[in-house]
């Protein structure tokens, strides 16, 4: 999406110390005639969360109960594009990488892979609702926006006990020569199924497929 015509892109930075957390903080303000609407695409990543002011995004090809209008949506780890209409509307979003779900989630991801859902009705995401109190709200500045958000995260439990084995892992998952699952193991320093444990609740995939993800050929 680029901020050409009615569509405008902005990209924020995280602060140093929640960076490993974030794979990109955006803000896309749409400016649409009443009842049009644009279809947005999310490429495969780890995981999308999205707050809407104005017109709510309607999730497609979600398999999800919640399906529907969602002023806070969710894309779990994907391996295949997410699809979605959005009308006159503001966006917040922040990417997270695995680091991210494990510290603001702790889920098991790999129940989340694959699928959209509304956070605020979603038991795993609702409480990260009180962001839409500071994002999806008419007449506040961006910039006190991103600061409180910040705050907000920063002020979540980090209770993950896998932090340094996580990170092993994404840093490892970057080496195009990567080609055996169980030298992605012993790089993490963990027995294959120790890994498979780990991608699977964090990064919501089995490691041959999150590296498959990240340009390596792990099997």
């Amino acid at each position: 999406m680029s901020s050409a015509g009615p569509v405008h892109v902005r990209f924020f930075a995280a602060p140093a110390d929640l960076a490993p957390f974030f794979s990109t903080i955006y803000r896309i303000d749409v400016d649409l005639p009443d009842g049009e609407v644009i279809t947005d695409y999310l490429q495969p990543s780890w995981t999308n969360l999205r707050f809407h002011t104005g017109n709510p995004a309607r999730m497609l090809a979600s398999t999800s109960p919640t399906d529907g209008p969602a002023r806070f949506s969710v894309a779990g780890p994907s391996a295949s594009l997410s699809k979605y209409e959005l009308g006159r509307a503001s966006v917040w979003g922040f990417g997270l990488f695995p680091q991210g779900w494990a510290r603001f989630i702790g889920r098991v991801a790999s129940e989340y892979a694959d699928d959209r859902f509304d956070g605020e009705r979603t038991e795993g995401f609702s409480h990260l609702s009180p962001l839409c109190d500071i994002l999806c709200g008419d007449g506040s500045d961006v910039e006190d926006q991103f600061e409180r958000a910040m705050r907000f995260f920063r002020e979540c439990d980090d209770t993950s006990r896998d932090s340094d084995r996580i990170r092993a892992a994404q840093e490892a998952m970057l080496d195009p020569h990567l080609l055996h699952v169980e030298d992605f193991a012993a790089r993490v320093g963990v027995s294959k199924r120790t890994l498979e444990r780990l991608c699977n609740r964090h990064f919501g995939f089995p490691p041959g497929s999150c590296c498959a993800a990240n340009g390596s050929s792990a099997c």
